[in-house]
Order: C-alpha cells, then sequence, then structure tokens
C-alpha cells in the first residue's frame, strides 16, 4: 500500500510542500512570507491565481479527442482528468496539490500549469 494518500482532515497539520521549495529557493524570502507574513501579491502572481482558477473550474475544456471519435481512433477509452487532485504523506508530513492528473489505465501523469513567457 501507497504511503501517499487523497487529503483527509488529519492532514491538516501536514507543511505544504510548495513551502519546501520557497524554503530551498530562498530561506530569507521563505521567513518573510511565512513567518513574517509579508507579502503582496503582484501582477505576476494574481495572474497566476486566475489561471489555476480557470483550471480548477469543473467547465474548463482541455483540448484534445473526447468521447466515442477518441475511442474510435485509439482503439482504447480516453485519459480521464482530474484537477486539483490533493495528495498527502503522512509519514513525511507533507501535502501538496496537483494542478490536473491525467489517468489512462493504470498510468497517471501529473500536469503543472504555469505562466509561459
Amino acid at each position: 500500500m501507497s504511503s501517499i494518500q487523497a487529503a483527509s482532515p488529519e492532514s491538516a497539520d501536514a507543511l505544504p510542500v510548495r513551502m519546501l521549495n520557497e524554503y530551498a529557493y530562498c530561506p530569507r524570502l521563505f521567513h518573510l512570507m511565512h513567518v513574517e507574513q509579508l507579502w503582496a501579491d503582484n501582477a505576476y502572481t494574481a495572474d497566476g491565481k486566475r489561471v489555476h482558477r480557470r483550471v480548477d473550474r469543473v467547465d474548463h475544456v482541455l483540448n484534445g479527442p473526447e468521447g466515442a471519435d477518441a475511442k474510435a481512433e485509439t482503439g482504447d477509452d480516453p485519459p480521464t482528468i482530474s484537477r486539483s487532485v490533493t495528495l498527502t504523506s503522512q509519514r513525511l508530513g507533507i501535502t501538496g496539490k496537483l494542478d490536473l492528473v491525467s489517468t489512462a489505465g493504470d498510468e497517471a501523469v501529473p500536469v503543472e500549469t504555469k505562466r509561459g513567457k
């Protein structure tokens, strides 16, 4: 059995994995953001939040084959898309949210949404 599972109420004490990334990038910035609570959105972070809200919407349609047409073309069922998938490892004490997970058969592929240049 995997030690990674869907988030539960017990995961409230888990450290968000993005905080580990932020600390690795710059411990001082991490301290200012998470200890001193000094943070202000800028145009880039505000746009990033907007993009994530769009990805999280259930009615957001992804490009690509769907339904019976997809099965007819490949002979396989089309992949299932799950949005805002939260995973938690109680053993590691961390939690994180994946933007999208595409599953086909026994394969799952995480998809991260980032703002392009």
